[in-house]
């Protein structure tokens, strides 16, 4: 009687499709996740082995972005689980909750969370052209997918204005890696004219303090590991812009052809969607958050190879969700014709070909 009941109640019945719906979107989460997860495990060179993340006798700069690691330790410890299951589940459980964490990102700015939840799936179509499919050095670090997800967040909580939490985060995310100054950038960028000077200034005073003084920590707890807390890798890139031998894949000719569109490929060329529709971009967060990409390209000249695409995993959200915004608003100016008339009165007496007789009246 009372099940009766509840099934004739339209809240019932509403949230009961909620619930599935919150399902089927966690499981297609968990699902997607788990295949970029299989493909970078098949694809990407883990020359430093699980084994040997644990024991953190590899060189800096890699050894100080060290959270993942602490992390990996904690759980090895306590739960007995074998170093590649651990990561396995750590780098699962970072793209699961990045897509999720876009949805709600998409969603500030469409105001639609069941769109929202069907375009956050688009970050798992780029998220190979960073982390996978990279021809040129395709490496595997534990701390890659931890950044997506930590700048994913720190971008919702700039939004907000929720410094909070924004400064939880960002010392967490500064012991996974070093590129969190990218987010005070952001701050910077989106917050000029929009903050009181002297507030913002002594928010991106605080930030530049919190970032060094957590390097300097990491760079002192690991002084006795080989190498250098940033490597300067201009020579490197100079070379490989310039010299189509080095890190050669392919011969010389296709070389010659290759080397440019894998450069222009980079977030399988959804910035040039960017470009082109400029003028649809109306979101000013969206439209300045876009410009940390010019900072970041000059920093990773120097300190990074910048045909590791993995380096830019973390700047997906930034190209991608102006891109979605560009779409939808496109879509918006779309008519769609819901009224079609077929004329199906064919003088056929072929039945298997009279489908094909229904021809729309124009």
């Amino acid at each position: 009687m009372e099940n009766n009941q509840n099934e004739n109640n339209p809240l019932y019945v509403k949230m009961s499709k909620l619930r599935i719906d919150i399902i089927f979107y966690i499981l297609l989460l968990i699902l997607f996740s788990f295949l970029i997860v299989g493909y970078r495990l098949a694809f990407c060179h883990n020359y430093i082995g699980y084994e040997g993340y644990l024991k953190q006798n590899y060189g800096k700069p890699f050894v100080t972005r060290a959270l993942v690691i602490w992390i990996a330790l904690f759980l090895q410890k306590f739960l007995n689980i074998a170093p590649n299951n651990i990561f396995i589940l750590l780098e699962l459980f970072a793209f699961i909750l990045s897509g999720w964490v876009f949805s709600i990102y998409i969603n500030i700015f469409l105001k639609n969370i069941t769109i929202s939840r069907i375009l956050s799936f688009t970050i798992y179509f780029i998220i190979p052209f960073e982390f996978i499919l990279p021809m040129y050095k395709p490496l595997w670090y534990p701390y890659d997918a931890f950044a997506l997800l930590f700048c994913l967040c720190g971008l919702i909580l700039i939004h907000n204005g929720n410094f909070r939490w924004y400064y939880i985060l960002f010392v967490i995310a500064s012991f996974n890696r070093e590129t969190t100054c990218f987010l005070t950038i952001i701050m910077l960028i989106v917050c000029w004219n929009q903050m009181p000077a002297k507030l913002l200034g002594l928010h991106l005073f605080a930030q530049l303090s919190i970032w060094i003084v957590i390097k300097m920590f990491l760079a002192y707890l690991f002084i006795n590991q080989p190498g250098i807390i940033f490597q300067h890798q201009y020579f490197s890139n100079i070379l490989f812009l310039t010299n189509m031998f080095y890190e050669q894949h392919f011969p010389y000719y296709l070389e010659v052809l290759f080397r440019p569109v894998y450069f222009l490929g980079n977030f399988g060329f959804i910035y040039l969607f960017v470009i082109i529709f400029w003028h649809k971009l109306d979101n000013i967060f969206l439209r300045r958050s876009v410009f940390v990409m010019i900072p970041f390209y000059i920093s990773m000249l120097y300190v990074a190879n910048i045909y590791e695409y993995r380096i830019f995993g973390e700047m997906i959200p930034i190209i991608l969700m102006p891109s979605l915004y560009i779409l939808v608003k496109l879509l918006g100016e779309v008519k769609f014709d819901i009224v079609s008339q077929y004329n199906c009165n064919c003088n056929t007496s072929a039945e298997i070909i009279a489908p094909l007789c229904c021809i729309e009246k124009k």
